[in-house]
C-alpha cells in the first residue's frame, strides 16, 4: 500500500546522516535543475495524499502520480551521481596527468642543469684554446731585440721632431695673439679718435633757424 511506501521513504530519510543529506542535495540540485524543489513537491504531495480524503480512484491517480515522480527524482539522482563518479575519474585522470607533467617537468629541469654545466664547461674551453692561440700568434709575431731597438730609436727621434713642432707653434700662437692685442688696441684709439672729432663738428655747427610758413 501506499501507506507502506510513505513509511519506508521516511525511515529511509531517517536513517541517513545529515552528511548524506547534504550531499544528496548537492547531487540532485547541484546544476540548479530544481531537483531538489522537486523532492520538496514529492513530500508535500505524499502529506497532502495521507491526510486528504478521497475515493479509491482519485487516491491511485495521486498514488502513480507520485510513484512517477519517486522515479523521475531517482532518474535524476542516478544521473547526477554518474556524473558525480565520471567527475571522480577525470579528476583522478588529470591529478595523474599532472603528476606525470610534474615528473616530466622535474625531469627536463634537471636535462637542462646539465645542459647549462656542460655549456660552461664548452665555453671554459673555448675561451683558453682562443687564449692558448692569441699568445702563439703573439709570440710567433714578436720582433727580435736589434728590431726593437731601432724601433725604439725611431721613435724617440719622432718624438723630439713632435716636440720641436710643439715649441714652434706655441711660439707662432703666442705672437698672434699679441699682433691681436695691438690690433684690438689700435681700433680702440681709431674709435676714440673719430668719437672727439665727431663731437668737435657738433659743437661748431651754426644753429638752424626755423622760418614760420606765412602762405
Amino acid at each position: 500500500t501506499i501507506s507502506t511506501v510513505f513509511d519506508i521513504y521516511f525511515l529511509k530519510m531517517a536513517a541517513v546522516t545529515e552528511d548524506e543529506i547534504i550531499r544528496r542535495r548537492l547531487l540532485f540540485d547541484g546544476d540548479g535543475t530544481g531537483d531538489d524543489k522537486r523532492i520538496a513537491t514529492i513530500i508535500r504531495t505524499i502529506i497532502q495524499w495521507s491526510v486528504t480524503k478521497c475515493d479509491e480512484d482519485e487516491r491511485n491517480m495521486m498514488y502513480q502520480k507520485i510513484i512517477s515522480m519517486l522515479h523521475h527524482c531517482e532518474y535524476s539522482f542516478r544521473k547526477h551521481h554518474l556524473s558525480y563518479l565520471m567527475n571522480i575519474k577525470e579528476r583522478q585522470h588529470y591529478e595523474s596527468l599532472y603528476e606525470h607533467v610534474e615528473k616530466q617537468i622535474e625531469e627536463a629541469k634537471d636535462e637542462i642543469k646539465f645542459c647549462k654545466e656542460e655549456l660552461k664547461r664548452a665555453k671554459v674551453i673555448r675561451k683558453n684554446k682562443q687564449e692558448y692561440d692569441a699568445l702563439a700568434k703573439i709570440i710567433e709575431k714578436h720582433p727580435d731585440r736589434k728590431q726593437i731597438g731601432c724601433e725604439n730609436a725611431k721613435l724617440e727621434e719622432d718624438i723630439y721632431k713632435l716636440k720641436e713642432s710643439k715649441s714652434l707653434l706655441i711660439e707662432k700662437l703666442e705672437m698672434r695673439q699679441k699682433q691681436f692685442l695691438v690690433l684690438i688696441y689700435s681700433i680702440q684709439l681709431l674709435q676714440e679718435v673719430l668719437q672727439e672729432d665727431h663731437d668737435v663738428t657738433n659743437e661748431n655747427k651754426p644753429p638752424t633757424i626755423e622760418v614760420m610758413d606765412l602762405t
